[in-house]
């Protein structure tokens, strides 16, 4: 008989490897003089008024459900390290009655294979996922079977700490984490290796940091769901460090990130990035090295400030388009240590075009507009972009009309009109000159 007794916790390791055949019984009512048998296989605290769980309570027994206690909204159930650790025939975790906060503690759950539902869906508080807590357990949300119910009151944070389903097994292939998640600790779903999707149940605005490892080595993870992440600004080191199969028809990294670390993405399956930042980016040592699938990095804010660690995009075999802001300081001549030495990756970067025509009345005018345009191809190991020795440039192989590079800006020369005989002077349709010698002349 487990006895009504309000704020106690559970003896540590009471009940280690008894059998789920044993009978408890509990209170049916908050007066904790009414007692009825549960059901076989379930541990029923709801009269109880205990505080918690200890630590190797049940370790190893082959209990099928737990329901956790009654609570206030100010009071807090805790499950000890260890409390359920090795019960391989438990399904069902019942947290939906705690009002306050429940805080599972480390290893609580861990290598518990049946698991099908976990509903936390009226916890008021905080949901407080230890270290390990489920490490190494399955949670089924196939079929029929609920997975995890995350709380939905207004006043509701989950936070899952470090290695927290570290090697779990879902069998549904997918994973929705709670809106209302606050911390994904390190390690955290590292080597959940039957993930395919992740996902959310809202917009997670309160999560700013994917920590580091979270998803590293989920190499079946194929699709992961940054639009919900709105909040978010680092995307730790090794993240997503071998996530082979990640492509999501490439990804999209939100506006507020500013820090993608060192090896996040490195030897993922990504195929192409855009990166949205809106002021600036850092992108540590090898972020995207090893990225054998990737083809194209895309910056999409002309004045993003990026900063770059060594070897950010090193061994990305099949990288073809690199796409980077007009704030991108690379100084007159830039040792590119982002890139291999072997890359054939093309450069592009936002530049005012200045189109230089002539008015009706004789007079010149020029009018600007930013897009990205060609630098050079990448080759050995720099890139000078502010002297080009007035090179010129077709604006499209085979195309008719020029364009060059002049102090780090681009002019479009148009078509070539005439050529003097004498000098060999070019005249453009622009009314720009270029000598032989290749100076530009007209207004430049």
């Amino acid at each position: 008989r487990f006895p009504r007794s309000e704020n106690s916790t559970l003896p540590d390791n009471l009940f280690g490897q008894l059998d789920s055949t044993m009978i408890i019984e509990v209170p049916t009512d908050s007066s904790g003089e009414n007692f009825a048998d549960c059901d076989p296989g379930v541990i029923d605290l709801s009269y109880t008024g205990y505080a918690g769980i200890g630590s190797g309570t049940f370790k190893d027994t082959n209990f099928t459900k737990l329901i956790a206690p009654i609570t206030a909204a100010d009071k807090t159930f805790t499950v000890g390290a260890n409390a359920f650790n090795g019960c391989t025939n438990l399904e069902e975790l019942d947290f939906s009655h705690v009002a306050g906060t429940v805080v599972i503690n480390s290893s609580a759950f861990a290598g518990c294979t049946s698991l099908n539902n976990i509903d936390f869906s009226g916890v008021g508080g905080t949901v407080d996922i230890k270290d390990s807590a489920f490490s190494g357990a399955t949670i089924d949300e196939s079929g029929n079977n609920p997975g995890i119910a995350w709380p939905t009151g207004n006043n509701a944070v989950v936070k899952i700490g470090s290695n927290a389903f570290k090697g779990c097994t879902f069998p549904s292939h997918t994973v929705t984490l709670s809106s209302k998640t606050t911390t994904l600790g390190e390690s955290c779903f590292e080597n959940c290796t039957s993930i395919n999707t992740l996902t959310a149940d809202g917009n997670l605005s309160s999560l700013s940091s994917i920590g580091k490892n979270a998803f590293k080595g989920c190499s079946n993870l194929t699709s992961f769901d940054f639009a919900k992440f709105t909040a978010l600004t680092t995307i730790s080191e090794g993240a997503f460090q071998n996530a082979g199969s990640l492509s999501n028809n490439g990804i999209v990294i939100p506006t507020s990130v500013t820090s993608v670390q060192k090896y996040a993405f490195s030897g993922s399956g990504i195929t192409t990035v855009e990166i949205n930042s809106s002021s600036s980016m850092s992108l540590g040592e090898g972020a995207f090295s090893s990225c054998t699938s990737l083809t194209s990095v895309f910056f999409s804010v002309p004045n993003c400030s990026v900063s770059f660690g060594s070897g950010v995009f090193n061994n990305c075999s099949n990288l073809e388009s690199l796409y980077l802001p007009s704030a991108f300081a690379m100084g007159n001549t830039y040792n590119y240590s982002i890139i291999s030495g072997d890359s054939n990756v093309k450069i592009y970067t936002y530049f005012t075009i200045k189109t230089v025509g002539n008015n009706a009345d004789g007079r010149w005018n020029e009018t600007s507009s930013q897009t990205y345009a060609p630098i050079v191809y990448f080759a050995g190991n720099s890139l000078d972009l502010a002297n080009e020795n007035n090179g010129v440039y077709t604006l499209s192989d085979g195309g008719a009309s020029f364009w060059t590079i002049k102090n780090g800006t681009i002019y479009d020369l148009g078509t070539a009109v005439s050529i003097d005989s004498a000098t060999g002077t070019i005249t453009f349709s622009s009314g720009i000159t270029l000598a032989v010698d290749g100076t530009l002349g007209g207004n430049i």
